[in-house]
């Protein structure tokens, strides 16, 4: 029996075009968690840095997610 491993069976004994190869694993998704986002917002005082995080936040990805503020409730300040 020749070598066969799977990618001879898919592109030679099948005779599937290379084209078709599968492309390498593209990740979609944001980097950061936006528990993340916040803790590094809460801890940074650079105004340039808070305006880069905040871009980051609107991400559509991130649309609609609520998280704890730092006195642990989901209201603006604490009562």
């Amino acid at each position: 029996m020749p070598d066969l491993d799977l990618a001879s069976l898919i592109f030679k004994t099948l005779r599937v075009s290379d084209a078709s190869r599968p492309r390498p694993v593209i990740r979609l998704g944001r980097e950061r968690l936006p528990e993340q986002i916040r803790d590094e917002a809460m801890a940074t005082t650079d105004r340039d840095r808070l305006q880069q995080l905040l871009a980051e936040a609107a991400h559509p990805a991130h649309q609609g997610v609520t998280l704890d503020n730092e006195w642990g409730s989901r209201r603006a300040c604490p009562s």
